[in-house]
Order: structure tokens, then sequence, then C-alpha cells
């Protein structure tokens, strides 16, 4: 991959963290959103400008040659069948510690409706079975994930997990499209992972851990909807 692509590839995932932080905005109203969120608009704005002024030519370039007939319908072939695979993806992919599995649980539990009515399908850890090869299970489901959301805590960045299979979760979120949404369980140092440039669910500095029950439920529905807005794009 050249200079080129990979700035392109950057700047489309910006445009989606973008797109999923105007949504939250909205959900909000822009009286009452987090101020986070707002700041965050800011930033992703100036980053995708940036990257734009980035990509523009620096010289006029040659009229491009028209393809061939041929060349078109391998084209649009391959366009369709892409566009088929990613509208055809609604799986969630959850990642988390295990000491963090009561939160996996309160999570599944506000996704249930949209479970049942079947516009996702989740996936975690818990769905491999004794006998299975858990990695290539793992990989399996990542490739399929149309939403990667990271329940993130200190025992979370410390796991073997995440240090294996983060550059998997985002060449995912480069190659495949996939949206990774950080949910923030507890304080740790998200901040200075690479993680922190998805948009997170809820601020760092509110982590679930430290909210009251029914201001956890707040949060969790927000990411329950985060994660329909997700798999709608």
């Amino acid at each position: 991959m050249n200079e080129r692509e990979s700035t392109q590839r950057i700047l489309e995932m910006h445009k989606r963290n973008l797109a999923i932080l105007e949504e939250q905005l909205a959900a909000f109203g822009d009286l009452f959103a987090p101020p986070h969120i707002k700041i965050q608009i800011q930033d992703k704005k100036k980053i995708i400008a940036e990257l734009e002024a980035k990509l523009e030519p620096t010289s006029l370039s040659k009229a491009p040659i028209a393809a061939s007939p041929s060349e078109k319908s391998a084209e649009y072939i391959t366009t369709t069948a892409s566009e088929t695979a990613k509208s055809a993806r609604s799986k969630v992919f959850i990642s988390y510690s295990p000491r963090d599995s009561k939160w996996l649980e309160r999570l599944k539990t506000h996704l249930v409706p949209q479970e049942r009515e079947g516009k996702l399908e989740i996936w975690d850890d818990t769905k491999i079975k004794p006998g299975m090869r858990w990695r290539e299970e793992i990989q399996k489901a990542l490739t399929g994930a149309k939403v990667i959301v990271m329940l993130i805590s200190a025992d979370f960045l410390a796991s073997d997990f995440y240090s294996e299979e983060t550059p998997r979760l985002l060449a995912a979120a480069e190659k495949e499209g996939a949206v990774i949404l950080p949910l923030i369980i507890g304080y740790s140092r998200f901040t200075d992972t690479p993680l922190y440039q998805f948009q997170a669910i809820n601020s760092p500095e509110k982590p679930l851990s430290g909210l009251r029950q029914y201001e956890q439920d707040e949060v969790l529905v927000n990411a329950a909807r985060a994660i329909d807005q997700a798999l709608k794009r």
C-alpha cells in the first residue's frame, strides 16, 4: 500500500467516526450533549480537513484513460459483491476481560431487543465450545464482524488478548470497514493506546464503574443505540 492509499483509508476511518459522533450529538440534542462529544467532533473535522488537504493533487493530472467495457463490468461486479458482503454483516464482536464479565452480560441484556428482531448477532468468547480452536474462532468472528465493541478497563489493557489481537482489530477497521466502539468500564490508560483514535461511547473520565446504576443503564442504552446506528452504515 502506498502513502496516498494509506492516507485515504485513514481519512475514511475518521469520516466514519465523525458520522457516529454527529449521530450521538443528534441523539442528545445540542443543548444536552456531553462537552467531550462536541470537542471530539471539532477535533475530527480538523483532522479530516488536514487529510483532505494532503490528498489534494499538487498539479493537474492527465486525463484518465477510459476503462474498457470488460473492465467496467469487472469493477461493477467487484463493487456490488463488496457492498453486498458489507450489508449482509450484522455481527457484533464484543471483546472484554474475564474480570469484566458482569459488564458483558449487562451490555448483552440491552442488546436483546435488537437480537430478538434479527437486527444483529452477538459474538463473544462464550460462543467458543470445548474442543474448538479458540484463536481460529476469534479470527473467524472478527472477519465477519461489522461492529467491534471493546469493554475498556485496566484489566482489559493488561490482557494477552489486547496485546495479541489489537493489530487484527485495527486491520479489521481499516480494511473491512468494521466500526470499533470502545465502552469505558473503568479508569485506565486508554488515552495512551492506539484505540484512543476511535470515538468511545462514554467519556474516559466517567467510566461505568464510577456511575450510579441508573447512569450506568443510560450509558448502556446509548451503547445499544450506537451499535444499532453503526450496523446501519
